[in-house]
């Protein structure tokens, strides 16, 4: 996520996601790692024409945007997704608890979209699927950045892994001063819905906007997950879809 040339105040956000081919190393979009296995072509039966794309919000425009379109996401055996939220280690604990707070609300915003959430604000849970990390900046003006790989099992079901999950703290133009707490809870949202599987949406009324200009998830945001988690994990766009 990278912020925009207007004040965190203005909730004018842009964002950048990273993701790896099956069983690839993450590298920025256009450069797949030298061990980059590509996903099989898809069966006639997992493309998606016009006809999916109808009412599915956001998903094939999203989708139309990436080096491969393909439908990725977690699978469906998933019942529960568990995501450690510690406190930011360099702020003093009352900021902390704010900036721990906001990340948590930004993803509990997605709860039951389409899977529970639980949130360890400990750092006990040993079995966390998530673990957002802290970082004053990420170069440039980025606030955030999910970093996602994926993989095709032998009898050809798709799985997810969310390898790291970043949120900034610090102003881009001004590191001397911390983001609002309001900007970091739209920063989670937003990662959270490109951890899930979530493209790019193509209105500033949506969460999932690059510049998103929203406050919270729209109706359109959710009925987009609900299109992607309805879909056939690896459904590849297809022409005019």
């Amino acid at each position: 996520m990278r912020l925009g040339s207007k004040p965190c105040s203005t909730a004018l956000l842009t964002v950048l996601l990273h993701t790896a081919g099956c069983g690839g190393d993450v590298d920025p979009p256009g450069q797949p790692s030298e061990d980059f296995a590509p996903t099989p072509p898809a069966p006639a039966s997992l493309v998606l024409g016009p006809e999916a794309c109808r009412d599915a919000g956001y998903l094939c425009t999203g989708l139309a945007e990436r080096d491969e379109p393909r439908i990725l996401r977690w699978s469906d055996t998933t019942r529960e997704i568990r995501i450690r939220v510690p406190s930011p280690p360099m702020e003093p604990r009352s900021l902390a608890r704010q900036f721990q707070d906001a990340a948590a609300l930004g993803i509990l915003a997605w709860q039951d979209k389409p899977f529970a959430i639980r949130i360890d604000r400990t750092g006990r849970d040993p079995d966390s699927d998530i673990v957002v990390r802290w970082v004053d900046a990420l170069g440039g003006t980025e606030l955030g950045r999910a970093e996602t790989q994926w993989s095709r099992a032998a009898d050809g079901t798709m799985a997810m892994e969310v390898r790291d999950f970043v949120v900034v703290l610090r102003d881009p133009f001004d590191p001397a001063s911390l983001l609002d707490p309001g900007a970091v809870r739209l920063a989670a949202a937003h990662e959270m819905g490109h951890a899930l599987g979530l493209p790019h949406s193509d209105s500033e009324r949506d969460v999932m906007y690059p510049m998103n200009t929203a406050t919270t998830l729209s109706p359109r945001d959710y009925r987009t997950m609900a299109a992607l988690y309805s879909t056939e994990n690896g459904a590849l766009l297809g022409p005019g879809g």
